[in-house]
């Protein structure tokens, strides 16, 4: 009896290991507003930080996403951080998360809230026009490049590895 005791308690621990670790890996949409960017890249000051603005609507977005993911995947234990903005409108918040689910996309990643409204102060602190664009920024929180359009991934990678090399 003392040894089934055992047994469940150890299996219940288990489960419940399992169940944080699932938690842990859980990928999660948040909304933010434009003022609040800064704050969240801030957050991270120490790392470098890429920064990917797309939208679920936006063909070369979608293209390009899977490189971000695959540098979060290889670089994250040399201190490289990604955070995905989604500038997608309210009614589609449910096919950005999905898309980002099927990307396995585990890192921030925050969708534009009350777009109109904070389309001006976007514009202003980001400095762009429409997705696709990527951000850089040092171990110091400065952004050091920015790229629209046509996203060019071996510029993109080469700056990161020599920012991520600078301690």
């Amino acid at each position: 009896m003392c040894n089934r005791v055992y047994l469940l308690a150890a299996l219940a621990m288990a489960g419940s290991s399992t169940a944080s670790f699932a938690q842990a890996d859980e990928i999660k949409l948040e909304k933010i507003k434009a003022a609040d960017i800064e704050q969240a890249i801030a957050r991270h000051k120490g790392n470098v930080v890429a920064v990917d603005v797309w939208a679920d609507f936006c063909a070369p977005c979608k293209q390009k996403f899977p490189h971000l993911v695959k540098l979060h995947r290889d670089l994250a234990k040399e201190g490289l951080v990604c955070i995905s903005i989604s500038v997608d409108l309210e009614e589609n918040f449910d096919g950005a998360l999905e898309f980002l689910k099927k990307q396995k996309a585990n890192f921030p990643n925050y969708i534009l809230w009350d777009t109109d409204e904070n389309k001006d102060a976007l514009e202003k602190s980001f400095a762009q026009h429409s997705p696709p664009i990527v951000h850089i920024y040092d171990r110091n929180g400065k952004r050091i490049k920015t790229w629209e359009g046509a996203i060019k991934e071996d510029e993109i990678d080469r700056l990161i590895i020599d920012l991520l090399k600078q301690k």
